[in-house]
């Protein structure tokens, strides 16, 4: 896909578990999120789409604060 543009896509679904079939079903790269710096408590009860997709796509992630 490199080269290729495609940027309004439309997915139905808990957020980290629709990034990781998004990746998987389009046999993805690399992955580049952004992090809203939830911690602490928050974070751990909310979960973070980041986080979920660092430890479950198969590419590498990289997380941008």
């Amino acid at each position: 896909m490199l080269g290729e543009s495609f940027e309004a896509l439309v997915e139905v679904g808990d957020p980290r578990t629709a990034i990781v079939d998004f990746v998987e079903r389009h046999n993805i790269a690399m992955v580049f999120m952004g992090s809203r710096g939830l911690s602490g408590l928050t974070g751990f009860f909310i979960g973070s789409a980041s986080q979920y997709a660092l430890h479950n796509c198969p590419c590498p992630v990289t997380i941008v604060k």
